[in-house]
């Protein structure tokens, strides 16, 4: 992951929510991984960004224009197998806790090996065309 928020931090979510709004509607998007991490304190959000404080940080708007080529980002294999060796490692709680509000706190069903890693491909499959908005 190349942001990992506090899964179970619902107001670090919200706050990230809140600060990628606010680069929707024109505030001034960070071009480092420094310029990300003062963004992120500055807007309450406790996360971790892998990589040094100058590496490149490119955000970029889905396209309207369905003209406009069509871009599907996928994870690389070795965000893949990091997962995975999460789901392996067990007990899969790979979403964060705060989607339980969403659901009134209904515990989550227990998964075998099988079920997570078959929820875990749906998951990237679903996550590389949804455009996650």
């Amino acid at each position: 992951m190349r942001i990992s928020i506090n899964s179970n931090d619902k107001a670090s979510w919200l706050n990230w929510g809140n600060l990628v709004m606010s680069w929707i509607n024109g505030s001034v998007r960070p071009t480092t991984v420094w310029q990300l991490k003062d963004q992120l304190t500055g807007a309450g959000v406790h996360a971790i960004v892998d990589g040094t404080d100058d590496r490149i940080v490119t955000v970029v708007d889905y396209e309207d224009d369905p003209t406009a080529a069509l871009v599907i980002a996928i994870p690389s294999k070795t965000m893949l197998a990091a997962k995975f060796a999460q789901i392996k490692a067990g007990p899969y709680t790979l979403m964060p806790q705060w989607y339980d509000e969403a659901w009134g706190w209904v515990p989550r069903s227990p998964m075998t090996l099988t079920d997570a890693q078959n929820f875990g491909i749906m998951r990237v499959g679903e996550y590389s065309i949804q455009e996650c908005c």
